[in-house]
């Protein structure tokens, strides 16, 4: 015969307080309950550092890395459009500081994240010297920083201009 487990549960409201007194109790639970999974994810045939490596430094991204060609909106448009994760460490990158990019995110928020880098981007045209502000420099830098794909945008854009 299996022992029994007494259980006093006793509750009392004195003065706005709520005193309860438990006794022999087992699992008692008070409050919400969180489930955390802490199971790896389930690895992926390929993952965006072997995208990024696979990506080809192309004649064409070449000659846009010593280009001296000023940028226009129509390019930053699409940097904007094509910059993902990280994109604040590109605008420091290129010299503009905390406080400047706080205040294009106030101002522009509620655009979108897309406009803000775009907003960044031409207050970066408008203010750096023109030998400073080149097709060449920001290409270089996205590559660096391993934005290939914004890269190989500005690249079909650039052809699709030269072609012409």
């Amino acid at each position: 015969m299996m022992p029994q487990t007494m259980t006093t549960t006793n509750v009392a409201n004195t003065q706005g307080a709520v005193v309860m007194q438990f006794s022999n109790i087992q699992g008692l639970h008070i409050g919400a309950v969180n489930n955390i999974n802490l199971q790896q994810p389930s690895p992926q045939p390929s993952n965006k550092s072997d995208e990024v490596r696979k990506t080809r430094r192309t004649k064409t991204i070449e000659s846009m890395m010593y280009s001296n060609e000023s940028i226009d909106e129509k390019m930053l448009m699409t940097v904007a459009s094509n910059l993902g994760e990280g994109w604040q460490f590109v605008i420091r990158e290129l010299g503009l500081t905390d406080p400047q990019i706080e205040q294009a995110n106030m101002d522009n928020h509620q655009y979108g994240v897309k406009e803000v880098i775009y907003q960044l981007l031409l207050d970066w045209k408008n203010n750096a010297d023109d030998e400073k502000c080149t097709l060449g420099i920001l290409t270089k830098l996205l590559w660096k920083l391993n934005h290939r794909e914004c890269v190989v945008q500005m690249k079909d854009l650039w052809k699709s201009r030269n072609v012409e």
